[in-house]
């Protein structure tokens, strides 16, 4: 499954986020180039589209679609622990113990420590406290109101569900960086409901009562560009990502990845991106005029070139669209001296692969068709049936391990899955989750 990719298809250490996405990605492709079937792609039961509304007072409202996306990633709001009280008592505990002791002393008490028994040193261990944030309060970090500068004045922005998924995955961002941008990993809890119910978080886009936010022709808007359809780097997602010591371009970088979703999202992006080595490079311009008016992406002159040595403009673009030939008409014409017998099955072959390739996109279209029906019919309410979890100090190494909630000689019970150890987990980690599956109720 990592073959060819330039992570995966190595030994090192891997984000299961970041695998996750691969692998659904790996599904759609497999799906509609090799097999011709959307039924194969598994990744079409995990997709969902999610709305930005930005409400900008007597401007108008904006509500931004996007479809596609196969992991609802959550924030964990670190600054909002239900336990503090306890987790503080206990941190300063712990503190005091580690400086309370002289080195000659703490030699001491190392050395006499051999001889006590390992058991009561085990009962005289404190258990550690964490630091616990509730699962709602995550969730009101993902949907709560995004205030920032527009036009003349301010703009409210919120994210919701347009709809919803057969399965739900959801990452909780454990991974985030110190002051030294180094990564770190979260020892915050959060406990998953069994039972999650969504519904109050979908929006069904303009209401009656609202008007919708006429487009700014200077290209302002919530990120928008006004009558194009190029997607321009909010300008103050871009402003926060320079606060914070970074290039204007990598503020755009980050700002466009993230489709403007906000200056949380587009500091996670370049966090996790500060080792590109295009970072800081300016974007580049598309452009409409380097595309051929004929529909062709093979130069019209190529192929009339080669048309002038007695080849018909068939054989002629066949030729040039083989590898290595788009640019060089020579090396098409090499190319057709030296495939002059099998030529006619070649490119009878060809249009019929294009054949079967266009059928299939009319069937992957009816497909998706069908598949966005039932999930806008469907409602909010989950039920969690799995999750990953990451065993491990650091970003970098570790081990993964997965737990599944199966049916166990006739009662639900929770499995883990640890490489070759498969069994009945007795107090599975549901707190330390790194992503957790929800199936459609």
């Amino acid at each position: 499954m990592g073959a060819g990719h330039p992570e995966f298809s190595t030994g090192k250490q891997q984000d299961a986020g970041e695998f996750l996405t691969h692998l659904l990605s790996l599904f759609e492709t497999k799906a509609k180039e090799i097999y011709l079937d959307p039924k194969e792609d598994i990744s079409s039961k995990f997709r969902f589209r999610t709305i930005e509304r930005t409400d900008a007072g007597t401007d108008g409202v904006q509500y931004k679609e996007t479809d596609g996306n196969s992991i609802l990633r959550l924030s964990i709001p670190t600054h909002q622990i239900s336990n503090r009280v306890e987790y503080e008592a206990y941190e300063s505990r712990t503190q005091k113990e580690d400086t309370s002791s002289t080195p000659s002393e703490f030699k001491k008490r190392k050395v006499e420590g051999k001889n006590q028994n390992a058991q009561e040193k085990e009962e005289e261990k404190e258990k550690p406290i964490l630091p616990n944030v509730n699962f709602s309060d995550v969730l009101n970090e993902y949907s709560k109101e995004d205030i920032f500068d527009f036009r003349q004045g301010q703009a409210k922005r919120t994210n919701h569900f347009g709809n919803f998924p057969q399965y739900l995955w959801i990452q909780m961002n454990r991974y985030t960086y110190d002051a030294a941008y180094q990564p770190i990993k979260l020892k915050h809890t959060v406990e998953p409901p069994e039972r999650l119910d969504l519904s109050s978080m979908r929006s069904n886009g303009l209401q009656e009562n609202e008007t919708a936010m006429q487009e700014d022709s200077s290209g302002g808007g919530s990120g928008g560009s006004g009558g194009s359809n190029k997607i321009e780097p909010d300008a103050t997602i871009v402003q926060a990502i320079v606060g914070m010591g970074f290039s204007e371009n990598a503020g755009k970088r980050a700002a466009l990845a993230t489709s403007n979703a906000g200056s949380q999202q587009a500091t996670e992006w370049i966090f996790g991106h500060m080792e590109d080595a295009d970072l800081n490079n300016p974007i580049a311009e598309t452009s409409s005029s380097s595309s051929s008016t004929t529909g062709s992406s093979i130069d019209p002159t190529l192929i009339a070139q080669i048309c002038n040595m007695g080849f018909s403009s068939e054989q002629a673009e066949f030729a040039l669209s083989q590898p290595g030939n788009s640019t060089s008409p020579d090396a098409a014409v090499m190319w057709l001296f030296g495939h002059q017998e099998e030529l006619p099955m070649l490119m009878a072959n060809a249009a019929s692969a294009s054949s079967k390739s266009n059928e299939a996109s009319n069937i992957f279209e009816t497909f998706q068709q069908e598949e966005n029906a039932k999930r806008n019919s469907r409602n909010g309410e989950y039920q969690l049936i799995g999750f990953i979890s990451h065993v491990g100090k650091s970003t970098g190494s570790g081990h993964y391990v997965c737990h599944i909630l199966k049916n166990v000689n006739g009662e639900m019970k929770w499995v883990i899955h640890n490489d070759r150890k498969i069994a009945v987990s007795q107090n599975p980690p549901k707190a330390h989750g790194y992503l957790y599956l929800y199936a459609h109720k």
